[in-house]
């Protein structure tokens, strides 16, 4: 009798607790991180009316990290602030204060033949520039008062009196530089502690 009665309140709280209303699971959102070129960050998963907890930080070269927006314009009023509640999926774009760098062209005794010319090479570059070409048409190259005999060659971070004193060994080091691909080249490598990189022109049968 005892048992039946123990086997009865065991059934009598099964049912009990099988009527008991079931907590409903929170929605849970997404929130995508865009690092525009820098490190990835994954995707979280935010239980609905939950703060979000910052990832850290993404890296870039030669860029300084400057929040995460909510418009990819970052207009003024779009930096995220992750002490907000989440109520709805997001995606999330990283700022950043790029690092721009100066060019300079040394013409070792040569002249730009207009300001048109003299105008396709660029002076200022940063991460977000497109990839910079060196290599132009003789047309469109620094000109020498000898003519062809002493036709533009390319340019080089040398200048051509100290490449020719260079043996063929040490030559090999200063390849002519034809162009900067910001995104993929190590620029804080190729520019000195100023930023700057000066490029000289070399000729041919300049000593």
């Amino acid at each position: 009798m005892k048992k039946l009665i123990g086997i009865i309140i065991v059934l009598v709280l099964l049912l009990f607790v099988s009527l008991q209303p079931r907590a409903e699971e929170r929605p849970k959102y997404s929130i995508v991180f865009y690092s525009n070129g820098g490190t990835q960050v994954q995707t979280i998963q935010v239980e609905s009316n939950m703060k979000a907890y910052a990832p850290q930080d993404p890296v870039r070269a030669s860029s300084d990290f400057l929040g995460w927006h909510t418009s990819p314009t970052f207009e003024e009023d779009t930096l995220f602030n992750f002490n907000q509640k989440i109520n709805r999926s997001l995606t999330l774009y990283a700022r950043w204060g790029v690092t721009q760098y100066k060019i300079e062209y040394e013409l070792n005794g040569g002249f730009w033949p207009s300001e048109e010319v003299e105008a396709k090479y660029v002076n200022v570059l940063d991460f977000e520039s497109l990839i910079v070409y060196f290599k132009f048409s003789s047309q469109e190259s620094p000109a020498h008062p000898g003519g062809r005999t002493n036709a533009f060659q390319g340019w080089r971070t040398i200048s051509q009196a100290e490449y020719n004193l260079l043996s063929n060994e040490e030559k090999a080091n200063y390849p002519y530089i034809e162009r900067i691909r910001p995104k993929d080249d190590n620029l804080d490598e190729l520019f000195d502690e100023t930023l700057t990189l000066v490029l000289y022109a070399h000729y041919r049968n300049i000593n």
